[in-house]
């Protein structure tokens, strides 16, 4: 018979952490929350929101109104945790700040780094493991086979990944002074539940599918408007509404991207914990054994825009110079700033080839078990951008 557990967990509202949270009160788990109030809304507010618990489901969870920037948060809750009398089996960190802007740098910092100092200290205290999410690209701009057991120092895309590198570092040297943790490192995330929370404030492979979108509708309105203009420039919308483009270069040359279904993620970390009781292994990279190519996310995501285009690859030099004079040109053109934001973001990402190891995760998962997984992973994807273009829809046609 289960033992049923209590875990903190912070990152509670985010995309990752409310599809952890659901799992563990299914699972008859009791959760104690750490949640941010703000706006006049309260935390416990914020949560009713976002789950909507049954009155049964409501008495597995706890609310904790602080953030990772407080520095009595560790002090804060294990009061909570004394006056409320639980015993606590693990403290889950999912909260961080997701920015690769260089203007936050000094936030992304505080939350994700020194915000964790914070919990390592909590869970020494309440004698917990830490179950700490990483991200699979910590390796930064790193090439070769990215392995679960190593981190090494590199050169970082942005603050974020910094971050997350400087986190780990220091997790392992904590090890030495009695922690016990796990650190996961998930790829990129995407959902494939008609509720998905995900466009609620997208990211990852979701701001490009958003600005794809908003791409698409913008080209339709320019063949609308300028018929000749569009047909010299290749642009036609046939009889069956779908909207054709000659060219789009796009892509690099067998560049792949590593997509994962958020409740696999989920399923993953949670089944790790449970098989991991002597902490053999610390590190386990949360990714699909094999990556979708470019070429066909690109000729998935464009089916699902109703878009058809001839797609060319380019060397990643001229990619990235493509990139860059779409920079210079935006500012010129404010049209092409959301453009040039997303890809200076995002654009090392789409043109470079991930190549990661999943040694420890089959270990303790199983390897047949974990590689199956993964066995739709096509569809998966296509399923994915269809519920979050659907809701995009839905969004346009309430604000009219």
């Amino acid at each position: 018979m289960k033992q049923n557990k209590t875990y903190i967990i912070t990152g509670a509202t985010g995309f990752l952490g409310q599809k952890l949270v659901r799992a563990f009160v299914k699972a008859g788990d009791d959760v104690v929350l750490i949640v941010r109030g703000g706006a006049g809304v309260s935390a416990s507010s914020r949560i009713d929101t976002l789950f909507d618990f049954n009155k049964e489901e409501q008495k597995q969870v706890r609310v904790i109104d602080s953030d990772l920037e407080n520095i009595d948060i560790a002090q804060e809750i294990e009061d909570f945790v004394a006056v409320s009398n639980l015993k606590i089996d693990g403290i889950w960190h999912l909260a961080a700040n997701l920015s690769f802007r260089s203007k936050d740098r000094e936030s992304v910092n505080n939350v994700n780094f020194i915000g964790t100092q914070r919990l390592v200290k909590l869970a020494k205290k309440l004698n917990v493991p830490l179950f700490y999410v990483s991200t699979a690209y910590v390796h930064g701009q790193r090439d070769g086979a990215l392995k679960e057991d190593e981190l090494l120092s590199t050169r970082f895309n942005n603050a974020y990944e910094e971050s997350k590198f400087m986190t780990e570092r220091y997790l392992k040297a904590e090890r030495e002074n009695g922690l016990r943790y796990i650190v996961f490192r998930p790829a990129i995330l995407i959902d494939i539940d008609d509720n998905a929370s995900s466009i609620h404030s997208p990211f990852g492979y979701y701001s490009i599918l958003q600005l794809m979108h908003s791409l698409v509708l913008s080209l339709r309105n320019f063949i609308g408007e300028h018929k000749i203009i569009a047909s010299i420039l290749g642009l036609r919308i046939d009889t069956s509404e779908i909207l054709h483009s000659y060219y789009l270069p796009f892509l690099v040359t067998k560049t792949t991207l590593n997509l994962v279904p958020v409740d696999v993620a989920v399923a993953t970390m949670v089944r790790i914990i449970n098989n991991s009781t002597n902490f053999q292994y610390d590190t386990f990279h949360i990714v699909s054994p094999v990556a979708l190519s470019m070429r066909k996310i690109a000729k998935v995501t464009f089916d699902e825009l109703k878009m058809k285009a001839h797609i060319v690859e380019l060397p990643r030099f001229v990619m990235r110079g493509i990139f860059m004079v779409i920079y210079f040109l935006s500012k010129l053109f404010t049209g092409l700033v959301g453009i040039s934001k997303k890809l200076h973001q995002y654009g090392y990402y789409m043109t470079k080839t991930y190549h990661f190891d999943t040694i420890q995760t089959e270990q303790v998962y199983g390897k047949h078990e974990y590689t199956s997984l993964f066995s739709n992973s096509t569809e998966d994807l296509r399923y994915a951008a269809r519920v979050f273009i659907g809701k995009q829809k839905s969004l346009k046609e309430k604000s009219l």
